[in-house]
C-alpha cells in the first residue's frame, strides 16, 4: 500500500485557519488557535488540522477509493485543538466522518455569519474614493510598516501611539490613496499592535476596515490576536 503524504499548500492553510476563525472547531470547544506571545516566548499555533476521513486506510475514519489530493482537500480538513484532535481520533468510532463534516459546516457557517456582520458596518467610502499616485503612497505604506515591526524590539518605542497614529492616515489621512492590499496589510499590523493595549476597540474597528479591504495572513493574526485578549 503507498503511503500517502500531508501536502496543505498555503491557499489551503488560509482557507481553514479564516474559517476556524481563531477556534477549535468541535462545537464545545473554545479553545484558541494562537497562543500569544509572552515575555519569554514567540507567538506560537496551537490548533492542528485534522483529517475527516484519514490519509490511511487503516487509520481513524479510514475511507476507500480516496486519492492523495482529495484527502488533503480543505473539503476533507477540520481544525482542532490538539485535545479534541487526539480523542476524535483515538475514540473514532464515537466520531464517524459524517458527524465531522456536520461540524465542520456549522462552525465555517458560524464564523462567515459574523465575518458579514462586521462587514455591514463598515463605511464603503473607505475603499472608494480615488486617490493617486498609488505606487508611491504604497512605498510610504510598507516603509511605515517595517519600521513599527521594527520597534517590537526597542522598550522605549510608543508603538500603541504610532499604530494609531498611522491607522488613523491609512484610513482618513494622506495614507488613504493606497492601494487596497497595501492598506489591509497595514491595518492588520496596527489592530495586531493595538489588540494588546487598552485601544482593544480601535482594534476590533481598524481590522474589520482591513478585512473589508481584503483578506491576507495578516487580518486572520489580527483577528486572533484579538479574539484571544477577549
Amino acid at each position: 500500500m503507498t503511503k500517502l503524504k500531508r501536502k496543505y499548500s498555503q491557499p489551503t492553510l488560509k482557507i481553514l485557519f479564516s474559517l476556524a476563525g481563531n477556534q477549535c472547531s468541535h462545537p464545545d470547544c473554545t479553545k484558541p488557535a494562537i497562543l500569544l506571545a509572552t515575555d519569554q516566548s514567540d507567538t506560537k499555533v496551537l490548533n492542528q488540522i485534522c483529517h475527516i476521513y484519514a490519509l490511511s486506510e487503516d487509520g481513524p475514519r479510514g475511507k476507500l477509493g480516496l486519492t492523495e489530493t482529495e484527502l488533503n482537500d480543505p473539503d476533507n480538513l477540520l481544525v482542532l485543538c490538539p485535545t479534541c484532535h487526539t480523542i476524535i481520533d483515538k475514540q473514532h468510532e464515537t466520531y464517524p466522518a459524517k458527524l465531522l463534516q456536520q461540524w465542520k459546516k456549522t462552525h465555517e457557517l458560524e464564523i462567515k455569519k459574523r465575518l458579514a456582520l462586521d462587514l455591514k458596518s463598515i463605511n464603503t467610502e473607505v475603499i472608494t474614493r480615488p486617490s493617486y499616485p498609488t505606487e508611491l503612497v504604497d512605498k510610504k505604506i510598507e516603509d511605515e510598516i517595517i519600521l513599527l515591526r521594527k520597534s517590537r524590539f526597542f522598550l522605549e518605542a510608543d508603538r500603541i501611539n504610532s499604530s494609531l497614529i498611522l491607522a488613523k492616515k491609512l484610513v482618513e489621512g494622506e495614507f488613504f490613496g493606497g492601494s487596497a492590499n497595501v492598506r489591509s496589510h497595514a491595518l492588520a499590523w496596527c489592530a495586531r499592535f493595538l489588540s494588546v493595549s487598552n485601544e482593544l476597540e480601535k482594534a476590533e474597528d481598524y481590522l474589520k476596515v482591513a478585512k473589508y479591504l481584503g483578506t491576507s495572513p495578516e487580518t486572520e493574526i489580527a483577528n486572533a490576536f484579538i479574539f484571544s485578549m477577549k
